[in-house]
């Protein structure tokens, strides 16, 4: 099957700190104004910092008929297994 869009849906700051290549950057507090950029036939993988605000997003976008949406446990903290607890820009 196809892959999945990676969204990313951290603030642009945090994005521009560090992200999974390839991703895409949509704010979570802009998602539902900018659905219309992704294909809901198209599986999305939702992922944030830590798994909190991206479980929003895939809630979000299941509610609005997405057909296949998946979230990122442990976030782009797990993912890259390299969290820096006094970042500035990541809390």
């Amino acid at each position: 099957p196809e892959p999945p869009v990676v969204l990313d849906i951290r603030s642009a700051a945090e994005f521009e700190a560090g992200y999974i290549p390839g991703s895409v950057n949509i704010p979570l507090d802009e998602l539902a104004a900018r659905l219309g950029e992704l294909n809901p036939n198209v599986p999305v993988a939702c992922v944030c910092a830590s798994g909190f605000r991206s479980v929003q997003a895939a809630e979000l976008l299941v509610s609005e008929g997405f057909s296949t949406v998946l979230n990122l446990d442990g976030g782009v903290r797990g993912w890259t297994g390299d969290w820096e607890p006094d970042c500035p820009v990541c809390g």
